[in-house]
């Protein structure tokens, strides 16, 4: 009754997002997989998105039928995170700065050029889209060159297999169906 409340037949798409204070991850992540399973029962044709915080509820997710490209691990995020602060100084500062866009104005920039570089880069900030049906049939590459030039937004990862990757062009070259997810600058 509850699905059929919303309106979720009617509906394009679906999000089932995880509740990332959760005492009880596994039971947070159970509740979720049998959430997005109701959903998909409900509505076979729905776009659904699936979020859980532990790596083996996204692989248990996929067994039991939702697309790996479409559900994803908040812990298995936080890992790549980590890793690539290692290898690379100043990783968090940009993807901080990324993911919380102040918009300082040009005024308060000061005069020495490394803060102008600084705050027009602070400036940006990450969204997470998915590819437009017009785009199907295209590759990663021709993606990335074509959304830079029409509205200067640059590619910087997309969920390829069910893995969050930068540059998706290196991991596959299968052609863009359209509802891919990716996050751009």
């Amino acid at each position: 009754q509850d699905l059929e409340r919303v309106g979720l037949r009617d509906a394009c798409m679906c999000y089932v997002l995880a509740d990332v204070s959760a005492k009880d991850k596994s039971q947070e992540d159970g509740f979720n997989l049998l959430r997005a399973l109701s959903v998909r029962k409900f509505n076979p044709e729905i776009r659904l998105r699936l979020m859980v915080l532990r790596p083996e509820f996204k692989e248990r997710a996929v067994n039991a039928g939702i697309d790996g490209e479409h559900c994803f691990s908040v812990d298995e995020m936080k890992a790549t995170f980590l890793a690539h602060c290692c290898r690379c100084p100043g990783f968090i500062t940009v993807i901080s700065n990324l993911t919380d866009s102040e918009g300082v104005p040009e005024s308060k920039w000061g005069n020495e050029q490394w803060m102008h570089e600084y705050f027009e880069g602070s400036n940006n900030a990450i969204y997470g889209m998915l590819v437009a049906d017009r785009f199907a049939g295209l590759s990663w590459s021709e993606l990335t060159l074509i959304l830079f030039q029409e509205v200067g937004a640059i590619v910087l990862a997309a969920q390829v297999h069910g893995r969050v990757v930068l540059n998706p062009a290196y991991v596959t070259k299968e052609p863009l169906n359209g509802g891919e997810v990716i996050f751009v600058v």
